[in-house]
């Protein structure tokens, strides 16, 4: 008996991470449609993709960069920096999150930050 529940546990925890790695492939893939679409001029289309790829993997670092990116050309700079930082928080080397963050941040006239994210991005490099 304890056995068949040991086999239950493992083979339910298999499933759990396929599931994952299976959300994750397809929040990819609707990253980069969203991409394609952004490209080709249908932004709130390229919109749609970029929310399903987050809801499908909120730690996806691309959909959270473009979201913050998104969100600072919409002046909604404060929306803009929870992206930002959560992009951050996931890899927090990329000299482009930390040069968005900078501009949300010089935006709303948060200098000091800003001028650190810049220099955190200058030292990381473009």
């Amino acid at each position: 008996m304890r056995k068949k529940v040991i086999k239950n546990i493992i083979r339910v925890n298999i499933m759990k991470k396929q599931n994952n790695a299976a959300e994750k492939s397809e929040s990819k893939f609707c990253f980069h449609e969203g991409l394609k679409l952004q490209r080709s001029g249908l932004i709130k289309e390229a919109i749609e993709y970029y929310k399903k790829s987050l809801r499908l993997d909120p730690d996806n670092f691309d959909a959270n960069n473009i979201f913050g990116i998104i969100e600072i050309n919409k002046n909604n700079y404060n929306q803009a920096i929870k992206y930002l930082n959560k992009a951050l928080q996931i890899n927090n080397k990329s000299s482009h999150a930390l040069n968005n963050l900078g501009i949300a941040f010089y935006k709303i006239k948060k200098i000091s930050e800003a001028i650190d994210c810049y220099k955190k991005s200058i030292n990381i490099g473009i």
